[in-house]
């Protein structure tokens, strides 16, 4: 793509004082300009701390056995977080000093801790912590919510939400979901 494209496509990006990015790629998007973009939605930004009131992690953590990689171009989508846009989306989460923080957003709680270390050409997990408030009571249940925040609300990836095996009936999942995710959606979407 020559220069004369990419500025007509970022051009039909920014229209409109909003972004309006569907179906172009990551390489068609001059992502600088776009975390600089005035926008309504403030959805990708960088998202802090300092964006909504939130607790440290509690001294009597868990930690997760959890192994996970991402791409250079992963860790940036990371690096944006997610603010929720109204009060039925349930997290707040941003990357801090290398540390990807996961919190819940009404009561501030952190649920999750990853610390993140550059190795070659990616990313790994070196460290992972969990809030005892989210026991799930099923092995491994808390790794697969996990992924799924991650690859759903941060990598924009179409994954399913992934249920307890208790949970079987539809009212039980559609509450369970609420209750987890709300109307979350990737911090690419509106």
């Amino acid at each position: 793509m020559d220069e004369r494209e990419q500025k007509e496509k970022m051009k039909k990006i920014f229209s409109e004082g909003f972004l309006n990015y569907t179906g172009f790629t990551h390489n068609e998007i001059d992502m600088k300009k776009l975390e600089q973009a005035p926008h309504r939605r403030k959805r990708l930004r960088k998202v802090t701390r300092a964006d909504r009131e939130n607790l440290p992690m509690p001294e009597d953590r868990i930690q997760l056995e959890y192994a996970r990689r991402f791409t250079a171009q992963e860790q940036r989508k990371l690096s944006y977080g997610l603010l929720p846009a109204d009060h039925d989306e349930k997290w707040h989460i941003f990357l801090e000093d290398d540390w990807l923080c996961l919190h819940r957003s009404w009561t501030g709680e952190c649920s999750y801790l990853l610390k993140l270390a550059k190795h070659k050409d990616e990313f790994r997990v070196v460290e992972a912590w969990m809030n005892p408030v989210l026991d799930f009571q099923e092995k491994g249940y808390a790794q697969k919510f996990l992924d799924y925040l991650i690859d759903r609300l941060l990598l924009s990836k179409p994954v399913p939400f992934p249920f307890p095996k208790h949970i079987q009936a539809p009212l039980e999942r559609a509450l369970f979901r609420h209750a987890m995710v709300g109307s979350s959606v990737a911090n690419d979407q509106d």
